[in-house]
């Protein structure tokens, strides 16, 4: 597996400041859920990384649909 770096958007591991990025959102957000037990990250030496299969399924895992 490639290490994941900006040059490489379609790596399967990314830091939570390049998923936010992409998703425009604040990179507070993702670290938050994962505080609250919501979404998994990997970590490698001293960094976190956020699996982009996981992230999508918190992403489904939080749509609403109006009744």
């Amino acid at each position: 597996m490639s290490r994941p770096t900006a040059s490489n958007p379609s790596a399967r591991l990314a830091p939570a400041k390049q998923i936010a990025r992409e998703l425009g959102v604040p990179y507070t957000s993702l670290r938050d859920a994962h505080f609250r037990g919501e979404i998994e990250v990997v970590k490698l030496g001293r960094a976190w990384y956020y699996d982009r299969n996981d992230v999508n399924r918190w992403i489904d895992s939080r749509r609403e649909r109006k009744s």
